[in-house]
């Protein structure tokens, strides 16, 4: 990014200096903002959001450095110049300490050293942005890819209750077009039947809302073995299909959070062990996949295992980072598993561990993976 698409605001408070910079700065960056004091230049971070500051340190009313550490606590990651005309090792000390990027002494004699300055600092701030951008790019693909897959189930549920309110309907059509008498009883038990089968198709879809509007925040009481229930209907049809084993051993247990961002990190990681068990094509008896909770004092343990092959020790400490994936490229993004980190450690405040273990089913010894997740219930 050249300075040219930089959006900067530049804080000073001698008229002489700012007139002789906005002279210098004007046509090089895409926009200039000029505050006359720290207080002022806070002001204009506010109202502007500039993509970089230059600012000098001895202002009236607030100073650069307090000016700089107001911003640094609201974003950490904007870049600023610093402006001096001292060598004092206290201030060196309290702008490292601050997060000062870059520094340039007063009075300025050589402008190509203040652009080169400026310059370098405009790349990083490009480099972020494009760093952003793919990350959000990525969130987007996955949620694409969920809804894609989520529809799928959607379908596969809905195609039985579906053929039964449709087989009942006909019935009743027949008996009507060809004179068959229909007494209140048989009548009452055909609309029952598609009461029942529509009530049911109803609780699929506000399962799968609820899913989707994960992004609520939505603190309230909820019950552990139902939200894993939930996540048993999301994929009920997905494992018969794959012939996968599903099973749970979940505490009796209420929790006060938002259940909809546990049910996506949980579902994000037993899709990681089903994709794991379809790729590497296991045979029947190895086609599971165990979740079992626990309390521990005042902690929640859930874990997750598979018996797909476990994960390699030469990556196993990378798999919660951004955009690491195993997968080909046209089921994987990388992108699942560090949202599940970013949940538990962040939203949950827990912790998530992953490690292999080996287990023998039918006489088959087989590594799988254990996804551990730690959750204080306090």
């Amino acid at each position: 990014m050249s300075l040219s698409k930089i959006k900067l605001l530049y804080v000073e408070d001698e008229d002489i200096i700012i007139e002789q910079m906005n002279d210098i700065l004007e046509d090089e960056v895409q926009d200039l903002y000029i505050a006359k004091n720290g207080k002022e230049g806070l002001e204009f971070f506010h109202k502007y959001s500039p993509d970089m500051i230059l600012t000098d340190v001895n202002m009236p009313i607030m100073d650069g450095l307090e000016m700089s550490e107001a911003i640094k606590i609201l974003n950490k990651d904007i870049p600023i110049v610093l402006l001096t005309a001292f060598n004092d090792i206290e201030l060196f000390t309290k702008s490292i300490d601050i997060g000062i990027d870059k520094y340039i002494h007063k009075p300025i004699k050589d402008i190509n050293k203040l652009f080169d300055t400026l310059n370098d600092v405009a790349k990083q701030v490009e480099e972020k942005k494009d760093y952003e951008h793919q990350k959000q790019m990525l969130i987007t693909q996955n949620k694409i890819a969920s809804i894609g897959e989520m529809l799928g189930n959607i379908a596969h549920q809905w195609r039985q209750p579906l053929s039964v309110i449709t087989t009942t309907a006909s019935s009743m059509k027949f008996n009507i077009e060809f004179g068959i008498d229909m007494d209140n009883d048989q009548l009452i038990n055909y609309a029952d039947r598609i009461l029942k089968q529509s009530n049911y198709l109803s609780k699929v879809i506000d399962d799968f809302r609820d899913f989707f509007d994960n992004e609520k925040v939505i603190t309230q009481s909820y019950n552990l073995k139902n939200s894993i229930e939930k996540i048993t209907t999301l994929l009920d049809e997905t494992f018969k299909n794959e012939m996968i084993i599903f099973s749970s051993n979940i505490e009796d247990i209420d929790i006060v959070g938002n259940e909809n961002i546990l049910i996506q990190a949980i579902l994000n990681i037993i899709n990681n062990s089903k994709d794991a068990i379809i790729q590497n094509n296991l045979p029947k008896e190895l086609r599971t996949i165990e979740i079992n909770s626990k309390k521990i004092d005042n902690n929640l343990s859930i874990t997750i295992s598979d018996m797909a092959g476990g994960i390699k020790d030469d990556i196993i400490e990378k798999i919660f980072e951004p955009y690491f994936t195993t997968k080909h490229q046209s089921i994987g993004t990388g992108i699942g598993l560090y949202m599940t980190h970013k949940i538990i450690t962040q939203h949950l405040v827990g912790e998530v561990k992953v490690y292999n273990k080996s287990k023998t089913i039918s006489g088959i010894s087989q590594k799988g993976a254990v996804f551990d997740i730690t959750i204080p219930l306090s």
